[in-house]
């Protein structure tokens, strides 16, 4: 009995062991292939091309289900990529957006809040990151906003990079070796009056040399970032001798022989366009007018979008396309008159709700309609080439969120910073404003001289509520209530149904006290940490971009 029972255990003890080691092999062999996974979704030495498009609106693009062929070769290649439809980017100005995906940092937390202010020392930016990690880092671009003829923004966005190259220099310099006064003398093209800023302006072509960079690459890892301004007002330049997809040739209104700059374009308001000599009267806008401004606006997407397609032919044959990420982004959009105005002055969803699509090689893409910050790219890019993601960051990597099941969304939040107003953008303007107008902003000018003045506002995929920090301000200073004579509405809080109302034109705080009253806590609590950790703000005196 004894012996039938230590059998009938030694027994057991084997079973029990075979047991313990088929389940020790399943489970090992899932998490190898689990790893095995995860190493060929990850992208270890990837290069990485970003493509910044200024201006750019969602809704403009035929990606998007625009009713127009505006992008048929972005919709083409990006057949297999990730194609984002709720991108909300931090800021409605140019670089102060390309910051926050620089550096994963809001406005606030960067220093970055205007076109004078300058980057923390103590933060990095994702060229400084990829640059300690072994790459080769590029910038080719033709947007006006990074042009280091404006000492800010080349302090600020040519840090990290080896090669500095916009279409307003004679060739690429080192950004470490030379100063200021260096880059003037040697790089800069012989252009007489720099001050007159039409003369740069004029310069929102396409980056060629991109494409020569990429047909000549040494083999060696790279970051190439490419900004892109030719979609930004002047909307193809105004131009009517340049090629026209969308337009009609023949137009012959009232922007027919003005450029489309911010100086004519913040003079419409509410369908008039309003003179800057003083006693002349508001002409109205017609269907006309209107339809011509969406005309040039497509004309200049159309012929990114050729561009575009000559760049993924040049991945194509060198193939690029097989070990590099690309990510295809927008800083803001643009009001097209769902507020009155025409251009990017605010943080409607006109302006702030941008196209983003990323690209990664070997793997098919899908569309995604959780919303992401462009705070989130920074770190998600970061996952993939598995590369430390810095503590600085204040994004939230979707990398998981892309390639596992059963992830969350990685964000239910999106925060937004109105910094700066545009009175204050007009105020950095004054050359061009008529008398008068420049005694009215005097005063704003002396108020605002430490950049106080901002809105912010939270997002949810359905509701957004906009505080309006500075209410009592804009009440008293409100450019388009100066221009047009009636008063404008102004209350501190605004709450938006988005699904109901996407262009937000209904504020419904007081008919939902209780969705508001959660929004303005989730808000007011991100707006004291923002402000507990923000940025020692820097700010240059002297020549400052144009607002062009």
């Amino acid at each position: 009995m004894k012996n039938k029972f230590l059998q009938m255990k030694k027994l057991f003890s084997t079973v029990f062991l075979i047991v313990i080691i088929i389940t020790l092999s399943i489970f090992l062999f899932y998490s190898k292939e689990k790893i095995v996974s995860q190493s060929s979704i990850s992208c270890l030495n990837c290069n990485v091309i970003l493509i910044s498009l200024d201006s750019l609106r969602q809704d403009h693009l035929s990606l998007y289900d625009y009713s127009r062929k505006t992008s048929p070769r972005l919709d083409k290649w990006a057949q297999n990529a990730f194609i984002f439809d709720q991108h909300i980017v931090t800021s409605h100005i140019t670089p102060v957006s390309e910051m926050s995906l620089h550096t994963s940092l809001y406005p606030s937390s960067s220093g970055v809040i205007n076109f004078s202010t300058l980057l923390s020392e103590n933060k990095k930016t994702l060229a400084e990151i990829l640059k300690e990690y072994g790459y080769k880092t590029v910038a080719i671009g033709s947007s006006n906003e990074f042009v280091p003829k404006f000492e800010v923004m080349r302090k600020n966005f040519s840090r990290g990079f080896d090669r500095y190259l916009t279409e307003h220099l004679k060739e690429s310099f080192n950004t470490e070796k030379y100063t200021t006064e260096e880059i003037y003398t040697n790089f800069l093209p012989d252009i007489k009056d720099w001050s007159d800023y039409s003369t740069i302006r004029d310069r929102r072509g396409l980056p060629l040399d991109a494409l020569s960079y990429l047909r000549n690459t040494s083999g060696e890892k790279f970051f190439l970032w490419v900004p892109i301004g030719t979609i930004h007002w002047p909307y193809q330049g105004s131009n009517i001798n340049k090629p026209t997809y969308f337009s009609d040739t023949l137009y012959d209104g009232i922007f027919k022989n003005d450029p489309l700059e911010w100086f004519m374009l913040s003079r419409v308001f509410n369908g008039y366009f309003y003179p800057r000599e003083k006693g002349e009267l508001p002409q109205p806008l017609d269907s006309k007018d209107i339809q011509f401004l969406h005309d040039r606006y497509d004309d200049g997407i159309f012929l990114v979008d050729q561009f575009l397609g000559e760049l993924f032919s040049v991945l194509k044959e060198t193939k690029l396309d097989k070990k590099t990420v690309i990510i295809i982004s927008s800083e803001h959009g643009e009001d097209f008159g769902e507020h009155g105005y025409f251009a990017h002055y605010d943080i409607f969803d006109t302006q702030i709700r941008t196209p983003l699509v990323i690209k990664f090689p070997n793997i098919k893409g899908r569309r995604i309609d959780e919303q992401i910050s462009n705070i989130d790219i920074l770190p998600t890019l970061l996952e993939t080439l598995g590369i430390p993601i810095p503590n600085q960051v204040e994004g939230k990597s979707f990398f998981s969120f892309l390639f596992k099941e059963d992830v969350s969304p990685p964000r239910e939040y999106a925060f937004i910073e109105r910094t700066p107003l545009w009175e204050n953008i007009i105020i950095n303007n004054v050359t061009t404003l008529p008398t008068e107008e420049k005694e009215w902003l005097n005063e704003f000018k002396i108020l605002d001289d430490k950049n106080s003045f901002k809105d912010i506002a939270v997002r949810t995929k359905d509701w957004k509520l906009i505080y309006r920090k500075s209410f009592d301000i804009q009440k008293r200073f409100s450019w388009w209530q100066h221009l047009s004579g009636k008063s404008t509405l102004f209350t501190e809080y605004e709450l938006y149904n988005l699904i109901e109302d996407p262009n937000e034109k209904k504020n419904v705080f007081d008919q939902y006290p209780e969705i508001g009253l959660v929004l303005k806590e989730v808000l007011l609590t991100w707006d004291k940490q923002i402000n507990k950790k923000g940025a020692s703000i820097q700010q240059i005196n002297g020549p400052l971009q144009p607002y062009f």
